[in-house]
């Protein structure tokens, strides 16, 4: 499977603590290469809730999808640039233009 780096553990900790408080949206920010396919695999298995990943271009909602993917888990993509516009999976990679425009299919 997967092992979190410290800091990894650390964001998964920070998230599950901010919505045992509140059900408020969170945001992770974590620099290039640190690993978030990892962190969000992680939330998705504890939390067993929906979770939206946004990018603001096509090329980052693959890449990230394809990352997550590699791990034997299943995303899906809302993407009207990558011509796919699912949200059945639990985890859904999505682009900010594409999500905005069809903001009434989220539930």
């Amino acid at each position: 499977m997967y092992t979190l780096r410290p800091y990894q553990q650390e964001a998964v900790q920070n998230t599950i603590s901010h919505f045992q408080k509140t059900n408020d949206p969170a945001v992770i920010v974590l620099p290039t290469g640190a690993g978030k396919s990892l962190v969000i695999a992680e939330l998705a298995r504890l939390a067993k809730k929906k979770i939206l990943v946004l990018a603001h271009v096509k090329e980052l909602v693959e890449q990230n999808s394809e990352k997550y993917k590699s791990f034997g888990l299943q995303a899906s993509i809302f993407s009207a640039g990558l011509k796919q516009k699912s949200l059945i999976h639990q985890v859904t990679f999505a682009s900010v233009q594409s999500l905005s425009r069809n903001i009434d299919q989220l539930n």
